[in-house]
């Protein structure tokens, strides 16, 4: 029995490596696979970010609240994520917050939310929204007056009616948008929970 096996399987392995059509399937035809796979998704497994410097502009109208108040700084904790620490220090530019860690898996390295994204703050919800219609910016983030007192559960405001934070895209970069938009959803979930 055991010999017929091995005469079965001899004469298939004679057939295979003798035709040169099917050794060209075998072995080129993976390779070929390998390589297209390689630089489709070579850049994913050196760990850099395909999808990084996302241009934003940052409206914050909301002002901070006085020292001896209760209330939380919120839009300069939003704030201070997207911005960079000011030079010589390891505090960001406003706020209180270090920039928030952001990680795709644990095998791949994180990179912080000032990485992925290139922040510049505005004073005017208008001049921000123009720049975003005109392509320089992917999105506006913009904060409402009274935004931290309305998340904020005090004795004297015991009822929280969060403000909603308007996320203003462009419609050419949908994508980078959407990430700037679901940072944003994120943080707000964070602050009301």
């Amino acid at each position: 029995m055991l010999r017929k096996i091995w005469a079965i399987a001899s004469v298939n392995i004679y057939t295979t490596f003798t035709d040169r059509n099917l050794l060209i399937i075998m072995i080129v035809t993976p390779l070929i696979l390998a390589t297209i796979i390689s630089l489709a998704f070579g850049n994913l497994s050196r760990g850099s970010t395909p999808i990084a410097d996302i241009p934003v502009a940052i409206v914050n109208l909301d002002t901070p609240p006085a020292a001896d108040s209760q209330v939380v700084d919120s839009s300069g904790l939003i704030v201070s994520a997207f911005l960079p620490p000011a030079a010589g220090t390891d505090t960001p530019t406003a706020g209180t917050c270090a920039a928030v860690e952001v990680s795709g898996s644990q095998a791949a390295s994180s990179s912080s939310l000032t990485e992925l994204t290139e922040a510049t703050l505005f004073n005017d919800p208008a001049a921000a929204k123009a720049a975003v219609d005109k392509g320089d910016y992917a999105a506006a983030i913009i904060i409402p007056a009274g935004f931290s007192a309305s998340i904020s559960y005090t004795q004297d405001n015991p009822a929280i009616t969060p403000l909603a934070i308007e996320v203003y895209g462009d419609s050419a970069q949908p994508i980078s948008a959407g990430i700037i938009r679901s940072v944003v959803e994120g943080f707000t979930n964070q602050l009301l929970t």
